[in-house]
């Protein structure tokens, strides 16, 4: 059994609120109880509650109005629906699971970036992989550098599509992927690894070429071979020289193209 966490007790306080907003004990427009009140009903510390109402100004769901205080913002329930699902991601997760639900974002992120990028995005995407368009500039990184700059490429590729909403999933999914690199990275052979992050450049090309379908479609196999490796424990696999152009596709994902 794991020890409560201060960052436990905070989330538990988020869901507190926001149960209240919804159940219609805090109103759009009605100024929320003060920090101490808040601490007392729910007995915890002023630093808990600090935080987690830190979160929910972040994401707007109560704003400040000077002389007045804190109120709870006109569109809230709706902003809490798009708040749970952040928050949901950013409670532990299985790394399938967070592969598989990236598996049907990514495709059609590459797919909007293409069509919403400029000049200066191309820019910026050619940048992040300045070092990571052959295999002998990969050969001289560490596995960490080269999840590093896959990390930069997909988010950037989320900027690009101009949905904050996409980066903060994004960021969510880096940020349990980065908590899990230790036992992750150990999948992976570096040969394997390198291929995957060659194929950044490939998607790359067609967002160039202004061509969605395509780049797509190079996402979903990217995702694929990810996703495929992942599940089958790659180590073994390429023990006797198979490629991952050999692999067959897990059933379940058979439907998806």
């Amino acid at each position: 059994m794991k020890p409560i966490t201060r960052t436990t007790v905070v989330d538990q306080v988020i869901k507190k609120f926001m149960s209240a907003i919804k159940g219609g004990n805090w109103k759009p427009g009605e100024k929320i109880p003060g920090e101490i009140e808040l601490a007392q009903t729910l007995e915890v510390s002023r630093t808990s509650i600090r935080e987690a109402l830190r979160v929910l100004s972040y994401f707007k769901v109560i704003i400040s109005k000077p002389g007045f205080g804190t109120v709870l913002a006109p569109n809230a329930l709706r902003l809490i629906n798009n708040t749970e699902l952040v928050l949901l991601l950013s409670e532990d997760q299985e790394m399938e699971e967070l592969w598989e639900v990236r598996f049907f974002l990514e495709p059609q992120i590459a797919y909007w970036a293409t069509i919403r990028a400029t000049n200066e995005d191309i820019r910026s995407l050619d940048d992040t992989l300045r070092d990571a368009k052959s295999l002998e500039q990969l050969e001289m990184k560490t596995v960490e550098e080269k999840l590093d700059i896959s990390s930069a490429f997909h988010r950037k590729l989320a900027e690009i599509c101009r949905n904050q909403l996409l980066v903060r999933i994004l960021d969510t999914f880096h940020h349990e992927i980065d908590r899990h690199r230790m036992e992750w990275e150990s999948q992976w052979l570096p040969e394997v690894l390198d291929r995957s992050l060659l194929e950044h450049n490939e998607i790359l090309k067609y967002i160039r070429k202004k061509e969605p379908e395509k780049a797509r479609e190079m996402m979903f196999k990217h995702m694929l071979q990810g996703i495929t490796v992942f599940e089958k424990a790659p180590r073994d696999l390429f023990s006797e020289e198979e490629t991952v152009e050999g692999l067959e596709m897990p059933e379940k994902y058979r439907v998806l193209k």
